[in-house]
């Protein structure tokens, strides 16, 4: 099971740069997924097999070359299959929430997996019919989810400031994902609007 709040008071105190540099790529996936999804979904899934890399059960060593070549193998084949890599993400995405979210409730895992898989076979069936929805709202979640890190890292680096958000973070269950919810329909809105008037100005 995740520990969320010894998760996010580690964030708190890591270096001011560290939240910057999440705060500033979560609003370029957040404010210009869709314009530039190409590069952030293979930066993501990248990123993405780096983390389960690490947590493989192998020696340290094995994980760095296991994670290096995945990810030269992902950049490699990144422009030359984007649709079967955005549905790679969206899928993955759509198992690792219910997953995660079952698992903070102590559902037993085996029940988790099988609710997870049903949402990927749902969610995969749909990708490729909404592929630009698909897109903006996966690229807004991850923003969402990297200017939450962001705001609680900068939020750390003043104790008053962190003393005043941090019961709301740890302490209420419903508070951190409303907020990463509502950041992420923000985010899905002002891209399906940009694409819209986009492509509604071409048309014209």
């Amino acid at each position: 099971m995740i520990n969320w709040s010894a998760l996010l008071m580690d964030l708190s105190r890591q270096e001011f740069i560290l939240g910057m540099f999440f705060l500033s790529a979560g609003l370029v996936f957040l404010l210009w997924g869709l314009r530039v999804y190409s590069i952030l979904v293979v930066v993501s899934l990248v990123a993405i097999n780096t983390i389960v890399c690490i947590y493989l059960p192998l020696l340290m060593h094995y994980r760095i070359l296991l994670a290096g070549l995945i990810g030269l193998i992902l950049l490699f084949f990144g422009w030359r299959l984007t649709k079967i890599y955005v549905g790679l993400l969206v899928s993955a995405w759509a198992a690792v929430i219910p997953f995660t979210v079952l698992d903070t409730y102590g559902v037993r895992p085996e029940i988790s997996l099988t609710i997870a898989l049903f949402f990927v076979a749902a969610v995969i069936s749909m990708v490729f019919i909404l592929f630009e929805q698909a897109i903006a709202l996966v690229t807004s979640f991850e923003g969402a989810l990297l200017c939450l890190a962001g705001m609680v890292n900068l939020a750390g680096q003043s104790p008053r400031v962190w003393d005043f958000l941090q019961p709301m973070l740890l302490g209420n269950a419903f508070f951190t994902p409303f907020l990463v919810v509502a950041i992420t329909f923000s985010g899905f809105y002002f891209q399906m609007a940009e694409y819209t008037r986009q492509k509604t100005g071409m048309s014209g």
